[in-house]
């Protein structure tokens, strides 16, 4: 072996040593780093305060200064329901987030030193108290006391527990409120005036129906040369950079375009989308053209809102009370939802005591509205200035 093989040799060796000292090195940073991890984990774990852990919620009930208001959990239909009312009609994301703080309920801090004096954190008379079933049958009451004004937290404890820890005031707010709260109240669908298509209205036994019609017509000398203007601008706009159309040009342009257009056969003659509107009414029909009047009419008819809901829940005798019978007069509104044609019937009923307002059913549905009748005659009124 030479003498040079013997050194090369040396350094391969001398390479491997290394080379499995810095893997070594390697393998021990990478335990370390674990070890502190799972450390952190586990004193982070010890550091929190759960008053609440089960598995999905299926029975929540609490009560504050209003009452006592329980609600239950439908598994099959995944809703939530008011034990007292199966027709209330619950908001769905307010238990859906009361729900998920009960799965997993956590506490900022517990109390080191705790006085005997319970009306000390408002504890001996709760302000709140909730309590849950979870589908594990892990069953949890936690009692809310008064606002610490240092920190904006609340003092809870669990009911049959001495200890005393508190709470973000996150927790409280969404317990807080009346039953009225949480209903879940209907609006008006996004409606653009330009996406209707259709609108009927029935009325004192008379049904008038108005079409949306758009037909494709030769375009007028106007608008000819507005188009042709707009060309011209926008071939202006784009080559700004490189040179600048005089106006002497534009308008010359402009009036080419005219001329050539006039001269040029019927079959190249620039065609526009023309809007009508088709009145029908018993079997007699009447095109009227798109005017400030018919604009108007459907921008008053997208405008129209709820101002309160009067009744969550109307069965047909309570529908009656509110003029929502047979014989009320009915705005039915077709409109373009995306791809889909959509429809929206309103009912349209009795007059609230003051004369304000209309009672209103959206899409026979058992939930009554009230809407401004000032509004509501403004499209009602329009409507029928084109009866035939």
């Amino acid at each position: 072996m030479t003498k040079n093989t013997k050194k090369l040799l040396g350094l391969v060796g001398a390479l491997a040593v290394l080379g499995g000292a810095y893997g070594g090195i390697v393998w021990i940073n990478q335990n370390n780093e674990e070890k502190a991890a799972e450390q952190s984990k586990a004193e982070k774990e010890a550091n929190t305060f759960y008053l609440s852990q089960m598995e999905e919620p299926v029975s929540i009930s609490y009560t504050n200064s209003y009452g006592t208001f329980a609600f239950s959990y439908d598994t099959e239909n995944e809703t939530w329901s008011y034990d007292s009312d199966e027709h209330f009609p619950v908001t769905q994301s307010y238990l859906t987030s009361i729900s998920s703080d009960l799965k997993s309920f956590t506490a900022e801090r517990k109390l080191e030193e705790v006085q005997d004096d319970l009306s000390v954190y408002g504890l001996d008379n709760p302000s709140c108290t909730i309590t849950a079933r979870g589908s594990d049958d892990t069953e949890v009451t936690i009692q809310i006391g008064s606002l610490n004004s240092y920190n904006s937290d609340y003092y809870a404890k669990l009911e049959g527990s001495d200890d005393i820890y508190t709470i973000a005031s996150s927790y409280v707010s969404d317990i807080s409120n009346d039953i009225s709260a949480l209903q879940e109240k209907e609006s008006f669908p996004t409606i653009t005036s330009t996406s209707i298509t259709d609108v009927q209205l029935s009325k004192d036994g008379i049904t008038l129906d108005m079409e949306k019609e758009v037909t494709q017509e030769p375009a007028t000398e106007e608008e000819t040369t507005e188009n042709a203007s707009e060309e011209v601008e926008t071939e202006s706009e784009s080559s700004e950079s490189e040179s600048e159309v005089s106006e002497e040009e534009t308008t010359k342009a402009v009036s080419d375009s005219t001329e050539e257009g006039l001269t040029e056969e019927e079959s190249t003659v620039e065609m526009v989308d023309v809007t009508r509107w088709v009145f029908t009414q018993d079997n007699k029909t009447q095109r009227v053209d798109e005017s400030d009047d018919i604009h108007d009419l459907l921008v008053n008819m997208v405008g129209l809102t709820f101002n309160d809901c009067a009744d969550y829940y109307a069965d047909e005798e309570e529908k009656e009370s509110y003029g929502l019978t047979d014989d009320a007069a009915v705005l039915t509104i077709t409109y373009q939802s995306g791809e889909e044609e959509t429809t929206l019937k309103l009912t349209i009923g009795a007059t609230t005591e003051d004369d304000a307002y209309y009672y209103i059913s959206m899409d026979d549905s058992d939930q009554v509205n009230t809407v401004s009748k000032e509004s509501v005659d403004a499209v009602l009124d329009a409507i029928s200035g084109y009866e035939l």
